[in-house]
C-alpha cells in the first residue's frame, strides 16, 4: 500500500478502534483478502446477464419467505396478551 491518503486513513481507524490492535488485524486481512481476489482475476464479462440459479426456485423461495412472514404476524396477533 503506498504512503499518504490510504496511510492516513487507515491510522484513523486503527486509532479510533475500540481494540486497535483486532481492527490492525481486521484491515490486514482485508488487504490480503482484496489482494488474492485480484490475483484471482475476475470472470469473464458477458454481452447480457443470465441467472446463475433457476428462476422457479427463486420464485418458491420468495413465496416461503413472504408465508413465513405472515404466520409470524398472525401468531404475534392470535397470542398478544
Amino acid at each position: 500500500m503506498e504512503l499518504g491518503c490510504d496511510g492516513v486513513l487507515m491510522n484513523t481507524a486503527i486509532a479510533g478502534a475500540q481494540n486497535p490492535v483486532l481492527m490492525a488485524q481486521a484491515m490486514k486481512k482485508a488487504v490480503e483478502a482484496g489482494r488474492e481476489a485480484f490475483l484471482a482475476g475476475r470472470m469473464p464479462r458477458k454481452q447480457y446477464g443470465s441467472p446463475s440459479s433457476p428462476s422457479a426456485d427463486v420464485f418458491l423461495i420468495i413465496i416461503f419467505a413472504v408465508e413465513t412472514q405472515r404466520a409470524q404476524r398472525t401468531a404475534k396477533r392470535r397470542f398478544a396478551l
